[in-house]
C-alpha cells in the first residue's frame, strides 16, 4: 500500500536499486503500512505489525544504522527503537519514532533539533 516515484540516487524509494522512478511503484512490504515519512533522500516506513523499516541515505546516522552503513537501497530494518512503536515523524537528516518506552531520535543533531546534549555531533544509532 505504499508507492513511490522521483529521484532514487540514494535508493530512497526501498525498490532494490538506484533508478529513478516517473511512475508510482509499489514498494513491497511484509504488511500493511500505517505510516511513512521521508526526510532528505530517505524513507521510513511504520507497518501494521509494528516494524519500521528504513532506506536511502544514511550518511548522518538518519536512519539509525550505525556510522558504517552510508546508504541502503531496500527496506531495512530499522531496531533498538523500543516496542510497540506507535508513530513515526522523519526531518531533513534525522527520524523520530515514537515507542511506548519513549521517542527514539538518531541522524543529524546539528542544531539541537534531536533535543539531546551531543555538542552538535550526530547520533548514529537510536537513543531515548
Amino acid at each position: 500500500n505504499v508507492f513511490t516515484f522521483g529521484n532514487n540516487d540514494q535508493g530512497q524509494l526501498c525498490l532494490g536499486d538506484e533508478s529513478n522512478r516517473e511512475l508510482p511503484t509499489q514498494v513491497d512490504l511484509s504488511s500493511p503500512a500505517i505510516s511513512a515519512a521521508i526526510g532528505r533522500d530517505f524513507t521510513i516506513i511504520l507497518t501494521q505489525d509494528g516494524e519500521v523499516f528504513g532506506c536511502g541515505s544514511n550518511v548522518v546516522g538518519q536512519l539509525g544504522l550505525g556510522p558504517d552503513i552510508i546508504s541502503v537501497n531496500e527496506l531495512t530494518i530499522i531496531d533498538d527503537i523500543g516496542d510497540n512503536v506507535r508513530d513515526i515523524a522523519a526531518g531533513f537528516e534525522f527520524s523520530m519514532f515514537l515507542a511506548e518506552s519513549g521517542v527514539y531520535v538518531t541522524g543529524q543533531n546539528e542544531f539541537g533539533q534531536l533535543c539531546q546534549e551531543t555538542g552538535g555531533d550526530l547520533i548514529d544509532f537510536p537513543e531515548v
